[in-house]
């Protein structure tokens, strides 16, 4: 059995927080994809049970250095 690390932020669980991750974060805000399981969990900055903009924008923050 793996036992996996969960890193918020790191949504595709590379072992970096990139844009391939804000851009997972993004299709699940806008409704393009649906983020489940550990991305869900990754992708859930604030840990408010849900994924939202505010969690966009802090990995957007994060990957522009802007955090």
């Amino acid at each position: 059995m793996e036992v996996r690390i969960l890193k918020k932020g790191d949504i595709n669980a590379d072992g970096k927080i990139t844009m391939a991750d804000l851009m997972m974060c993004l299709h699940h805000v806008s409704g393009r994809m649906a983020l489940a399981g550990d991305e869900f969990l990754a992708a859930d900055i604030d840990g408010g049970g849900e994924v939202k903009m505010n969690d966009l924008m802090r990995i957007l923050h994060y990957v522009s250095g802007r955090n």
